[in-house]
């Protein structure tokens, strides 16, 4: 994971090429700054959200974040807020 300056073309682009092999599947949304991403991956498939997907995806990240934060709570059980 890395922090990026901003969500233009470009910055994304050179993300991608600098952290990813070139044998990489992806699966983005349909962000139209991910439209040259298949130059650099092996494979790069969009996912356009309508209502019944964000239903049936949400909670899986929100179960994702709520499981990362408590694994990270148990490695890190004796730092204090």
């Amino acid at each position: 994971m890395q922090v990026i300056p901003d969500l233009k073309s470009k910055t994304i682009t050179e993300t991608i090429k600098e952290q990813l092999e070139p044998s990489v599947e992806l699966t983005t949304d349909d962000f139209l700054s991910y439209i040259k991403l298949n130059e650099y991956v092996h494979s790069h498939q969009t996912v356009a959200a309508d209502k019944n997907t964000i239903k049936t995806f949400l909670p899986w990240v929100h179960i994702t974040i709520s499981n990362t934060k408590r694994l990270l709570s148990d490695v890190h059980y004796r730092l204090k807020n």
